[in-house]
């Protein structure tokens, strides 16, 4: 654990919560697909980031390690329990090819994440 947002463990440096900040209130996505929830503190502060304008949080993970919780507190995030990096999941696919997605590839690989999901993304 690196940080805390809300009670919630973070693998994110609190320093790091300005700047992506900042980017996601710039572009005001609708969807935001976070690829590794791990303890959801980050997608927690993903949540809090885009709920002024309506955006909801889609956190992707192969295990539910998060406090049992967080899901309640936070509504417009949604945890899916699967497997993004044996193939392409299709719940990714749907959340990041609607408008206004933004995908932040937060998991061990990357460049696997990239390879899998890059294609499905829509200018803008």
């Amino acid at each position: 654990m690196l940080s805390i947002h809300k009670e919630h463990h973070c693998q994110h440096r609190s320093d790091d919560f300005p700047i992506v900040k900042e980017i996601v209130e710039r572009y005001r996505p609708l969807h935001v697909v976070e690829l590794g929830t791990d303890e959801g503190g980050f997608a927690a502060f993903l949540a809090d980031t885009v709920k002024p304008w309506g955006g909801v949080v889609h956190t992707f993970d192969i295990q539910a390690k998060f406090k049992p919780g967080l899901l309640a507190e936070f509504s417009n995030l949604h945890f899916v329990l699967g497997d993004v990096l044996s193939r392409a999941n299709l719940a990714v696919v749907g959340c990041i090819s609607a408008p206004r997605s933004l995908l932040y590839c937060d998991n061990g690989n990357k460049q696997r994440e990239v390879e899998l999901y890059a294609e499905h993304l829509q200018p803008g």
